[in-house]
């Protein structure tokens, strides 16, 4: 089993799914593994990370770096003292929440990963079993 940091480490990179494959338990592949099987770490261990160390840049875009990020999920204040999280691609903001403070916006910036996670692993997972009636992705650890 990957180290907690390791896992934190992918979470917060986005790019659990290839990650995955590197840390596959032996004789298993993608297939055979969801995201329960690899990531042990709890959304409070991945927010609690970020808190001390800070997002990837090359993932999270934080306030005026976040006016002009594209591919990435953004935090920007709002005149109103609320702030705004979305994801920006190619000039459009995507899936945009509006939460009262910094705090409450960073932690929203960690349920998208972790969902973005649990989805890539479990997917695949789910697909190759066809017969078990399966929650979906994002719901299966």
């Amino acid at each position: 089993m990957p180290s907690p940091e390791d896992q934190i480490q992918a979470i917060l990179s986005w790019n659990t799914f290839r990650w995955a494959l590197v840390n596959l338990p032996e004789s298993a592949t993608i297939d055979d593994v969801r995201f329960r099987d690899l990531i042990k770490v709890s959304e409070d261990d991945v927010h609690n990370y970020a808190l001390q160390h800070g997002f990837p840049e090359s993932v999270v875009a934080e306030r005026d770096a976040a006016r002009t990020a594209d591919d990435r999920l953004c935090i920007v204040p709002l005149d109103d003292g609320t702030w705004s999280v979305y994801y920006s691609e190619r000039g459009t903001r995507s899936d945009p929440v509006v939460v009262s403070s910094l705090a409450a916006a960073r932690r929203e910036v960690v349920r998208r990963l972790m969902t973005g996670a649990r989805i890539s692993l479990n997917h695949r997972y789910r697909l190759a079993q066809p017969e078990e009636n399966l929650p979906l992705p994002s719901e299966m650890d």
